[in-house]
């Protein structure tokens, strides 16, 4: 009998669900761009699955975020923690690139020398990124709310 009422009472999973406009934005923008910026089929295999998984990744995340409940201090966090992944992943590259293509030696001032370029080079295209998504969210919820509007007006007995 306690079995039963502890299975009755046990809190039910929480369904995820995803925002599509957000979705489908970022990962348009975010594709595009991967497409335009490097070359997929050239870039090495490596490069191309980390690069997908990035954008794939953070379009799954900020999308289930705007499916939820939110705050802004919630969003700021969340985009800031995305940022800093970028960051920390293109700093990685330039790293290998500083180190293995040149004989400078590896030490803490090619370190910060490869994120400090990881910084300067990702910022602008994650906020073109994230810009052009947010803009593109927003003309497609105007555009849906007004479809719905006209067509309301249309289908009202007179």
């Amino acid at each position: 009998m306690a079995d039963l009422e502890q299975a009755t009472t046990a809190p039910s999973p929480r369904r995820v669900s995803l925002d599509r406009p957000v979705l489908v934005s970022l990962l348009v923008f975010g594709l595009t761009a991967y497409a335009l910026l490097f070359n997929p089929w050239g870039a090495g295999a490596g490069l191309s699955l980390l690069a997908l998984a990035y954008v794939a990744g953070c379009s799954l995340a900020m999308a289930a975020f705007y499916g939820s409940d939110r705050h802004a201090g919630q969003e700021i966090a969340l985009l800031a923690a995305i940022w800093a992944v970028g960051v920390a992943i293109w700093g990685v590259l330039f790293e290998f690139v500083l180190v293995i293509g040149s004989p400078m030696p590896h030490t803490a001032g090619s370190l910060l020398l490869a994120f400090w370029a990881a910084v300067f080079l990702f910022t602008p295209g994650f906020l073109l990124w994230q810009g052009l998504a947010y803009g593109t969210r927003l003309a497609w919820r105007r555009w849906v709310r007004h479809e719905r509007i006209d067509l309301a007006a249309v289908h009202q007995p007179a």
